[in-house]
């Protein structure tokens, strides 16, 4: 017999999450990339994405930060 692992069959508990997830004590530049799941979302009753597990950490991929974002002051003037 051969069971199928927990990513494969839907688990979607934990933080919601649109890029991808690690598991707990992983960490995102090096950890175990796993896709986040599609499960229907409680806020607002359509399908979201979410990690497996509660304890999953979500990577979601960071903002572009170019130089005219580095240069910019809180009221959008460089």
């Amino acid at each position: 017999m051969v069971c199928a692992l927990p990513e494969e069959v839907c688990v979607a508990r934990g933080p919601r999450c649109l890029s991808h997830c690690v598991r707990n004590g992983q960490r995102c530049q090096d950890g175990t990339r796993i896709p986040p799941q599609r499960a229907p979302d409680p806020v607002d009753g359509g399908v979201g994405t979410f990690c497996p597990y509660t304890d999953d950490l979500c990577c979601d991929a960071p903002a572009d930060l170019g130089l005219s974002d580095l240069n910019a002051r809180p009221d959008g003037t460089s």
